[in-house]
């Protein structure tokens, strides 16, 4: 990686972390202007001033604010989605949403919204296809297994179903023929194994 690429993306990452900065400040200056606007016209109510008019004299100094520009749209679930994969297949670890939302800020993806990260959580909850949550650590790949944390994808699952089953089938025919080969702690083990697969997918039977 060439210098030249290393400060574009160190460059990109300042703009984006200074877009945040902005939009941040732009939100705290709204609420303001919302409590001047209730106390103009609170006052206006016991002064028995018409209420448009004392808002419209403390407005004089600055332009009332465009209420048909209409609102900054989100990207699409799926672009925000797609990024969010490569983030995770970067790390090669689940990743909580505060720092998932960050790293978004990093590469340029901004959410809109009075809680961005909120959005985040709605938008990989509807794509449960490609994303999961893993309790306790966060969230994950849908479709890569994660052995530190017990989340096995639903491919894996399937192919590891299959291969339980037969082998549990091959025990209980030496079982039964009086000639095992399998201990009964391995066995036991096994068929826990494919409880809990069953359990989580139950499509799989």
């Amino acid at each position: 990686m060439d210098a030249a690429y290393k400060n574009a993306m160190a460059r990109r990452d300042q703009l984006a972390a200074e877009i945040n900065q902005i939009q941040q400040r732009l939100e705290e200056l709204r609420r303001e202007i919302g409590r001047v606007d209730s106390f103009l016209r609170d006052w206006a109510e016991f002064a028995g001033v018409p209420a448009a008019a004392a808002v419209d004299s403390a407005n004089t100094s600055a332009p009332p604010p465009d209420e048909t520009k209409p609102r900054a749209k989100n990207p699409p679930k799926e672009a925000v989605v797609e990024v969010v994969r490569e983030i995770l297949r970067s790390r090669g670890e689940p990743m909580g949403r505060s720092a998932l939302y960050n790293a978004l800020l990093k590469r340029g993806v901004v959410l809109e919204g009075s809680d961005p990260e909120m959005v985040l959580s709605t938008m990989l909850w509807r794509m449960k296809g490609a994303i999961v949550r893993i309790p306790k650590h966060g969230y994950w790949l849908a479709d890569v297994s994660h052995e530190s944390s017990g989340y096995v994808s639903p491919q894996d699952a399937k192919e590891e179903h299959k291969y339980l089953l037969k082998t549990i089938e091959r025990a209980n025919h030496e079982y039964s023929r009086d000639y095992p080969t399998m201990s009964d702690v391995d066995y036991d083990n096994m068929r826990r194994r494919l409880k809990y697969l069953e359990e989580i997918y139950p499509d799989i039977i």
